[in-house]
């Protein structure tokens, strides 16, 4: 699966969103949105002066949501269709719910690491266990009561000792012992428990066109 590797402040500027690719830098004043920077390229000025498309709003909203999470297109659209598929929580809610719980966004929301970027490959480098059991796959769903740990090598990587010292905040739905380097999941967590500033109505009507 396709994987976008150049420039990520590239993407931020795009949308004129702060979308946390690059871990500490995004919270640093060495971020491209927070030093007024305009959209990449030569023209990237005029983005300022220039209004969105009823198309733009609802391609930018998906955009800002997928990469986020750092999804390729066609994983971010089954999401959106396993979302779809059922009726007993409201499809915006369902997905949002769905990229959260994937096992590399739960390492990054921990506070293991400072990006989801850095935490997937963290997962895919096997150093993560979920109930004691190693786990590999970035796109893994924990469900509620499931405990995350970390390999003896985890524990001891500079960049994992440097995030959890920050002390980042921990959503409500889930705990961390930065003791233990341990935490688990206390409850599925929805749509106002996540707290992305995201328009998921765009984006639903935005695959329904």
């Amino acid at each position: 699966m396709s994987r976008y590797i150049d420039a990520s402040c590239r993407k931020c500027r795009a949308l004129n969103t702060k979308l946390f690719l690059k871990g500490s830098r995004c919270s640093s004043g060495k971020c491209a949105i927070e030093r007024g920077k305009m959209g990449p390229g030569q023209h990237g000025i005029d983005q300022k002066f220039r209004k969105d498309s009823d198309y733009e709003l609802h391609l930018k909203e998906k955009q800002r949501l997928r990469l986020a999470y750092g999804l390729a297109e066609r994983q971010f659209r089954s999401y959106f269709a396993l979302a779809n598929s059922q009726k007993a929580i409201p499809t915006g809610g369902k997905l949002l719910e769905l990229l959260e719980r994937r096992l590399d966004n739960v390492v990054f929301r921990m506070g293991i690491q400072p990006g989801r970027k850095s935490a997937r490959q963290m997962v895919c480098h096997g150093n993560v266990f979920v109930n004691g059991h190693r786990v590999d796959i970035p796109s893994y769903q924990v469900r509620m009561g499931d405990v995350v740990t970390l390999t003896d090598t985890g524990k001891s990587m500079i960049g994992v000792q440097e995030s959890v010292a920050s002390k980042p905040a921990t959503p409500q739905w889930l705990s961390f012992s930065p003791d233990k380097f341990e935490g688990t999941v206390l409850t599925i967590p929805t749509a106002e428990q996540i707290g992305i500033p995201i328009n998921t109505r765009l984006v639903i009507e935005y695959y329904s066109k």
